[in-house]
């Protein structure tokens, strides 16, 4: 439908380890002069939650809106994120 994805990339010197589509969109409506914001307009959503395995330990992905959402943090978290 002509939709992209706002992806964040966990990549190290061999190259990609993991991708994540970010979950949870903006759509609002607010009182300011544009009067709303409607990311699902222009983005798709993912539909996986992702759990990086790093050197560094065991990373949970999440992109910008998704951090407020604490269902997602508890589900890294139980699927290995450190």
């Amino acid at each position: 439908d002509g939709r992209v994805r706002t992806v964040s990339l966990c990549i190290s010197p061999e190259g990609t380890e993991a991708r994540y589509d970010k979950i949870h969109l903006f759509d609002v409506q607010v009182g300011d002069a544009v009067g709303g914001y409607q990311e699902s307009k222009f983005f798709e959503p993912g539909d996986q939650v992702i759990v990086a395995k790093t050197p560094f330990g065991h990373i949970g992905l999440m992109v910008c809106y998704d951090l407020r959402f604490p269902e997602l943090a508890l589900t890294l978290r139980q699927q290995g994120a450190n």
